[in-house]
């Protein structure tokens, strides 16, 4: 597991782990879809103040907004 996220609602959590992030519905305790595949192998992710937009970072330099 390289990173954590959680929404400042405190409803949905990313993890960014490997190449993949998966998005967690705390609510229901359940995936919010599935996992968002990378190229490369995640560095960092950030999730935008509204929530709404999360941003991710891999090894390879590139950075991809979800």
């Amino acid at each position: 597991l390289n990173t954590n996220v959680l929404s400042p609602n405190n409803r949905l959590l990313a993890s960014a782990s490997w190449n993949k992030t998966h998005l967690w519905n705390l609510d229901a305790n359940l995936p919010a879809g599935p996992p968002l595949q990378h190229e490369n192998d995640l560095r960092s992710a950030a999730l935008s103040p509204d929530g709404k937009v999360l941003a991710t970072a891999c090894y390879n330099d590139n950075a991809y907004t979800w």
